[in-house]
């Protein structure tokens, strides 16, 4: 089985090389590695570029895919309300569901932050 070389090893290497005593030979191989060594990092940071650039890319197809949802019509069920008051707080009920209904999902939100005044909601169906 081979042994797989990775930047640490071979810096290892180049630290007992350096160790030893300079002759031609030595200084060839120091030379050698560091080489080797430079090239493996270069590789590295291009494939965490490219890494990082891909997500990047998926990150920006699903916020597109995210809008486009947005603006398709959904089904929601429009649900009348009852308000209650227990021990001091303001409690909203579903009663009866009215209709079921196609809408915009920012329109269904627009009308759900008016329930209060409304006693309506509307939720989506899955």
């Amino acid at each position: 089985m081979a042994k797989k070389v990775t930047i640490e090893s071979l810096k290892d290497e180049l630290s007992k090389l350096e160790a030893q005593e300079q002759t031609a030979a030595v200084m060839e191989k120091i030379d050698s590695l560091k080489s080797r060594i430079e090239t493996m990092e270069a590789e590295d940071k291009a494939l965490v570029e490219e890494i990082a650039r891909n997500e990047a890319e998926k990150a920006a197809k699903k916020a597109k895919k995210d809008d486009d949802d947005d603006k398709k019509e959904v089904d929601f069920e429009e649900w009348k309300l009852e308000r209650s008051v227990i021990q001091g707080q303001v409690r909203y009920e579903r009663v009866k569901k009215i209709k079921e209904c196609k809408m915009l999902k920012e329109h269904a939100d627009e009308l759900n932050l008016q329930k209060e005044n409304r006693l309506f909601e509307y939720i989506k169906i899955k």
